[in-house]
């Protein structure tokens, strides 16, 4: 009796203690919120406002006791389950979307998803990887740089991501050598990478240079008017020694008429279309590079002499002085430039099925493979169509099939080789403008570029990261004729609301009636 008194007593202060009980709690969630932790002080709030809850339970309990027997507790019990339940089926949903998280890409080209050479870039990830990027608050690329990032994240766990300001930690900023706003840093280990450009190329990049312990090097032979890497011109190759350079490689000349050796650190030699023949101590050089397993890339033109004959013809592989016609598969009509789409399996062509590559003013290889070491595996990669031939008149205005002159098709274009016996590997090819500058900056789309960085992949014996390289994005428009503006115009700006409308008087008409 005497504490039901004392409750009756105190009943009146029960709102108050109430309502301090939710104060402390909020508090004690704010506080949370804030630290991120639980503290003393968040815990002594949350000690009260259980205290004050417990408090006002007791001077309540007659009331609680009642509500909780009559039918409006039923209700409202059955209404707590349903959306308890609710609840629930969206929690174990949100775990189910979190474990197994997929993106689609319904772009038509793709945009949204990585290569499948970041994707082979990605696995080979063993260790963690900082990014650090370096973006001012104004910067627009930021946006566009994490949204792209997320697909690596996602794919790879072990890339982790820091956006830095710049202007508010310059310490990491001079720490990472970023000296420049928009630099993103790569960091393994004491590996670094930075870099200025956020497409997928380039982010893809980064990681194949920063993932390798050394640099190889792609040496470009010099002194006979040969391609040249740093060459902007149409006939330079500048622009797939960039390209090379982003695939990690460090590209470099050689002149062999030093008679210095040949740099120990080459992990690939390339001869591309010399103009003036070497002398036979250079192709020697040569020679000797490749006979104690080195690995060389040879390319030539019609009417060029024939190099490192006497390399090639160890493997049975001989130029012939033509040029290819191919008016069956070539390019925009031109048939001094044939195309091909189909190719010989191998490491370098495994993901180009489909992909069309083409040879402007291309001479074909003559095979014979019973000269062949027994060692030696030669493979004819491409191959012009059937309906082609090679035009030994390379004067001829207007070029014509000649019987018993001229080689009826399909004729061989690119051959790589492969000694087992002295781990040797040489890629030829019978045209060298199929990777120069004019070829990438004219032509879109096509496979000469893979073509080219995956067999210098091969012959670096890098054959992990070969495959089809990220490609820029699409722009799509759409042209309309006068009508068809017009009739688009009509329908969304006068037809559309008209219907509205209509609709809206009918509605009014009807209860009006």
């Amino acid at each position: 009796m005497a504490l039901s008194f004392r409750a009756g007593q105190y009943r009146r202060y029960a709102g108050h203690i109430g309502t301090a009980a939710l104060g402390f709690l909020g508090l004690t969630l704010v506080l949370v919120a804030i630290r991120g932790r639980f503290e003393l002080v968040s815990l002594a709030s949350l000690a009260l406002g259980v205290l004050c809850g417990a408090g006002w339970a007791m001077l309540q309990w007659g009331q609680l006791r009642a509500s909780l027997r009559g039918r409006t507790a039923q209700y409202g019990s059955a209404s707590l389950l349903l959306s308890a339940s609710v609840f629930g089926i969206v929690i174990v949903l949100n775990v189910l979307t979190n474990r197994f998280y997929h993106r689609f890409d319904a772009t038509a080209d793709k945009r949204y998803s990585l290569s499948p050479q970041t994707l082979q870039v990605l696995a080979q990830v063993k260790e963690p990887i900082q990014i650090y990027s370096f973006f001012s608050a104004s910067d627009t690329r930021r946006e566009e740089f994490e949204q792209l990032l997320q697909e690596y994240l996602h794919r790879c766990p072990l890339l982790e991501y820091r956006a830095v300001d710049p202007d508010t930690q310059p310490g990491l900023a001079k720490q990472l050598g970023v000296n420049t706003v928009g630099a993103v840093v790569f960091v393994r280990g004491q590996r670094k990478q930075q870099i200025f450009a956020t497409q997928e190329q380039d982010i893809t990049g980064a990681l194949v240079r920063v993932l390798k312990d050394e640099e190889p090097k792609v040496y470009f032979v010099t002194g006979h008017q040969e391609r040249d890497p740093q060459s902007y011109a149409d006939d330079g190759y500048a622009t797939i020694a960039q390209a090379l350079d982003d695939e990690g490689y460090t590209v470099e000349t050689l002149s062999l008429a030093g008679g210095e050796a040949l740099p120990a650190d080459a992990r690939v030699i390339i001869l591309a279309a010399p103009k003036q023949a070497l002398a036979p101590e250079e192709e020697q050089r040569l020679q000797q590079y490749v006979e104690s397993g080195g690995h060389l890339f040879v390319l030539s033109d019609p009417a060029l002499p024939a190099p490192m004959g006497a390399l090639l013809s160890r493997y049975g592989i001989s130029w012939r002085n033509d040029l290819v016609i191919d008016p069956k598969m070539s390019l925009l009509g031109d048939a001094a430039t044939p195309l091909a789409n189909r190719y010989a399996y191998s490491a370098i062509t495994r993901d180009m099925q489909g992909l069309t590559t083409f040879f402007p003013y291309a001479r074909s290889l003559q095979l014979d493979y019973s000269s062949k070491p027994e060692a030696a595996t030669v493979l004819a990669l491409v191959q012009s169509s059937g309906d082609s031939w090679g035009e030994v008149d390379l004067q001829s205005g207007s070029p014509r099939f000649d019987e018993g002159e001229d080689t009826k098709g399909p004729l061989v274009l690119f051959v790589t080789v492969e000694d087992t016996g002295n781990k040797a590997r040489i890629a030829v090819c019978g045209d060298s403008d199929f990777a120069s500058n004019i070829v990438f900056s004219r032509v879109m789309g096509s496979g000469n570029g893979d073509l080219f960085l995956n067999t210098v992949n091969w012959l670096a014996e890098e054959e992990e990261v070969i495959s089809i390289r990220p490609k820029p994005a699409t722009v799509r428009s759409v042209l309309l004729t006068p009508e068809q503006g017009r009739a688009i115009q009509l329908v969304a700006v006068v037809l559309m609301p008209l219907s509205v409308a209509a609709a809206g008087a009918l509605v009014w008409w009807r209860r009006r009636a």
